[in-house]
């Protein structure tokens, strides 16, 4: 579950990136609690501003990645559960999913990794799965695709996602 506020954030940088000069993709993250029956809530998103973006990826040192989110997860007295990124529209296509080689099939300490996948459709999409959340902002007509991916017993897979108020 994510708080509406926190997915208002994602969104917000994922557009602001895709603003950019050279749509570059936006790279930061989660952080919350996993309650019972694993649920995992995500209460904050907070955007890392370091590494090199690109239209297609983000790539960052390793170890400044892992310091930044052990110093943010102290300072907001919550779990650090993984990363957000954002995929942006080039040439007309963009990416829903993870890509191969991203960074959370090699964090442990990663529980869940959110894609939000922006671009420009003009109208509102509709909500078809469970599995993947819609937004849309009529003034700009951008669509967000959000998907979560997860740990499971076989393995990273796409997980359901809801939002709470």
């Amino acid at each position: 579950m994510f708080e509406m506020g926190v997915l208002q954030d994602i969104c917000r940088w994922a557009r602001l990136g895709y603003e950019t000069r050279y749509k570059a993709e936006r790279l930061g993250f989660l952080f919350g609690h996993v309650g019972n029956r694993r649920t995992v809530v995500v209460k904050r998103a907070v955007l890392y501003r370091g590494g090199i973006r690109t239209r297609t990826s983000a790539v960052c040192a390793a170890a400044s990645l892992i310091r930044r989110r052990r110093k943010l997860a102290r300072a907001l007295g919550l779990r650090a559960l993984g990363l957000f990124h954002s995929h942006v529209e080039v040439g007309g296509w963009v990416v829903h999913g993870l890509t191969p080689g991203e960074a959370f099939e090699n964090d442990p300490v990663s529980v869940i990794e959110a894609v939000v996948a922006v671009r420009f459709a003009g109208r509102k999409p509709v909500r078809t799965s469970r599995k993947v959340l819609f937004g849309f902002e009529p003034d700009t007509g951008y669509t967000y695709n959000i998907r979560v991916y997860g740990r499971t017993e076989r393995g990273v897979r796409l997980l359901p996602v809801r939002a709470t108020d």
